[in-house]
C-alpha cells in the first residue's frame, strides 16, 4: 500500500516538473506599436492685395469729375475723384469775408479818434443833451409854433400827393388838358417855322448847315416838340408805373402828416416819463461813446476784438478744410481695381467709392480655417497653394500672421483667418481667385 502511494507520488512529481519545464519555455506575446499618423491641415483661401485700400469722400455731395478710370496706375497724392464745390467755395468766401470784417474792427479799436471824430462824438452828446433839457421843461410858444408850422407843411403836401395821385389815376381835368393841347400845338408850330428856315439854307444837302443857326433852332424846337409830346401822352394816357409812384408818395405824405402832429400834440401835452428815461437813455449812450473817443479803446475791447478774429480764422480755415475733403486722392501707389460711382451721382460720406490695390505684392488669406485648425498652424509655416483656376498651378509660401480672433460665417461656423505670403509672385494671378491651402507637417 505504501509502495502504491510512492509510486504515484513519484509519478504525479514527475509530470509536474514536465509542464513546468514546458511552460518555461514558451515565449511571452509582445504587442506591435501603431503608427500614428496626424491629420493634414488644409483650408480654402483667396488671393488678396498685400496693401489696398476703399477710398470714400468724408463730405457728401454731387460727383463732379472722375479723372481716372479702371486699371490706370496712379501715385500717391493723385486726384481720383472731384465733387461739386459750389456751396463750400461760397462757405470759403463767406469765411473770408468775416475775418476780413474782424481784423478790420480790431484794427478801428486800436486806431485812436481823429480830432474830427471827437468833435462828432462831442456834436451828438451836445444833441442828446439839449433834447434832454427840451424834455425836461414845458414846451415853449416858438416850438409850438414851429410844431404847427410843420403840421401845416404837412397837410399842403398831403393835399398836393393826392391831387397828383387822382390826375395820374383819372387823367387831366378838361382846364389841364387845354394847355397841355395849347404846348403842344405852340411846340409843333414853332417846330414847323425852324424846319421851314432851315430847308431854305439847303437842309441836308448844305455841307456847312450844322454850323448854322438855323440847324441850332431846328434842334431846339425839336426838343421842345418832344417834350410838349411826352407830356400830352402822359397825362392823357398815365402808365402803371406812374400811378404806383403817386401813390406811393401819397403814402409817404401821409406819414409825414401823422408824425408831424404827432410831434405836435406831445409838444401840447409834455414829456412823459417814459419820454425823460429814453432822452437820458441817449444822454447816457453819446457821453459813453464821446468818452471812448477821447480815451481810446480799453484792454477789454481790445481783447475781445483779438478773440472774435481768432474765432473767424477758425471758422475759415474749418471752411478750407471741407473744401479740401472734397478731392478725393490717393493714398497709396497703385492701381484702380474699382469705381462703384459715376459723375453726376450723389457720393454718400464714408461709402467707398473707389479701390485702389498694389497688384504687385500678392498674397493668401484662408477663408474657412476652423478653430481646430488654428490652433495647429504656426507663424513660418510652409504651406501650398493649389489655384483653383489652374490645374497646373502650385504655389508655396509661409503663415506670417494668424488672426487673434474669430471671423463668423454665413454658415454658422467660426472661422481663423490666417496670412501667406508667397514665397515668389506669379504675373497670372488675379485678386479674388480662389485656392486650396495644404499646411505642411
Amino acid at each position: 500500500m505504501k509502495l502504491k502511494f510512492v509510486l504515484l507520488f513519484l509519478i504525479l512529481a514527475s509530470i509536474s516538473a514536465l509542464v513546468m519545464a514546458c511552460g518555461s519555455a514558451t515565449p511571452t506575446p509582445t504587442a506591435t506599436p501603431v503608427a500614428v499618423t496626424e491629420a493634414l491641415i488644409t483650408a480654402k483661401g483667396e488671393i488678396v492685395p498685400e496693401n489696398f485700400a476703399r477710398l470714400a469722400f468724408n463730405v457728401g455731395g454731387t460727383v463732379a469729375q472722375i479723372p481716372v478710370k479702371e486699371g490706370q496706375e496712379v501715385k500717391k497724392g493723385n486726384t481720383l475723384a472731384l465733387l461739386d464745390t459750389t456751396d463750400l467755395q461760397l462757405q470759403v468766401k463767406t469765411a473770408q469775408d468775416a475775418l476780413d470784417l474782424a481784423q478790420a474792427t480790431l484794427a478801428q479799436v486800436k486806431t485812436p479818434a481823429s480830432p474830427e471824430e471827437i468833435a462828432a462824438a462831442q456834436a451828438a452828446y451836445d444833441s442828446a443833451v439839449a433834447g434832454l433839457e427840451r424834455a425836461q421843461k414845458p414846451a415853449t410858444q416858438e416850438d409850438l409854433a414851429a410844431a404847427q408850422a410843420a403840421v401845416t407843411s404837412a397837410q399842403s403836401a398831403y393835399n398836393s400827393a393826392v391831387t397828383a395821385y387822382n390826375r395820374a389815376k383819372n387823367g387831366p381835368t378838361k382846364e389841364e388838358l387845354e394847355i397841355l393841347q395849347s404846348q403842344l400845338a405852340k411846340a409843333q408850330a414853332a417846330l414847323s417855322v425852324a424846319q421851314a428856315a432851315y430847308d431854305r439854307i439847303g437842309g441836308a444837302t448844305n455841307p456847312f448847315s450844322a454850323q448854322t443857326p438855323q440847324a441850332l433852332q431846328l434842334q431846339q424846337a425839336t426838343q421842345d416838340y418832344q417834350i410838349a409830346l411826352a407830356n400830352y401822352n402822359k397825362a392823357v394816357n398815365p402808365d402803371a408805373t406812374t400811378v404806383a409812384q403817386a401813390q406811393a408818395a401819397v403814402s409817404q405824405a401821409q406819414a409825414g402828416l401823422a408824425q408831424a402832429k404827432a410831434s405836435l400834440e406831445k409838444l401840447q401835452d409834455g414829456a412823459t416819463p417814459e419820454d425823460i428815461a429814453q432822452a437820458q437813455a441817449q444822454v447816457d449812450s453819446a457821453k459813453a461813446q464821446l468818452d471812448l473817443k477821447k480815451k481810446g479803446a480799453r484792454p477789454e475791447d481790445i481783447a475781445v476784438a483779438d478773440k472774435r478774429v481768432a474765432q473767424a480764422q477758425t471758422a475759415l480755415d474749418q471752411a478750407k478744410a471741407q473744401l479740401a475733403k472734397a478731392t478725393l486722392v490717393a493714398t497709396m501707389d497703385g492701381t484702380i481695381t474699382d469705381i462703384a460711382i459715376r459723375e453726376g451721382e450723389l457720393a454718400q460720406p464714408g461709402q467707398p467709392i473707389i479701390t485702389i490695390a498694389d497688384l504687385s505684392n500678392l498674397e493668401i488669406q484662408t477663408t474657412d480655417l476652423d478653430e481646430f485648425g488654428a490652433a495647429k498652424v504656426q507663424l513660418n509655416q510652409p504651406a501650398k497653394i493649389r489655384v483653383n483656376a489652374f490645374t497646373d498651378k502650385t504655389l508655396t509660401g509661409k503663415v506670417s500672421e494668424i488672426a487673434d480672433q474669430s471671423v463668423l460665417l454665413a454658415s454658422g461656423d467660426v472661422s481663423y483667418p490666417v496670412t501667406i505670403l508667397l514665397d515668389s509672385q506669379d504675373p497670372d494671378l488675379r485678386w479674388g481667385m480662389t485656392v486650396k491651402v495644404e499646411f505642411a507637417q
